[in-house]
């Protein structure tokens, strides 16, 4: 009985140390180190570029909306 439960216990914490920074990027909880949805739409901005980003978040002709969804999004997804 009790080697069950350190068997469970030891599994519970496992399960909780992996799934706590799945990201590789730092102490964020987004996957790219920052806490912020701005700091995280500024970071995919860089990494990917003006077309890209325009291209995956924007809906407007130009993209000219893209930043403000890629805060919306990360805002109301975590």
């Amino acid at each position: 009985m009790i080697t069950a439960f350190v068997v469970v216990l030891a599994l519970a914490l496992a399960a909780g140390f992996v799934l706590s920074d799945t990201s590789g990027a730092g102490a964020g909880s987004d996957g790219y180190g920052v806490e912020n949805p701005a700091q995280t739409c500024e970071a995919l901005h860089a990494r990917w570029g003006d077309e890209k980003f325009q291209a995956t978040y924007g809906t407007a002709p130009d993209g000219a909306d893209a930043f403000g969804r890629c805060v919306a999004f990360f805002a109301t997804s975590g």
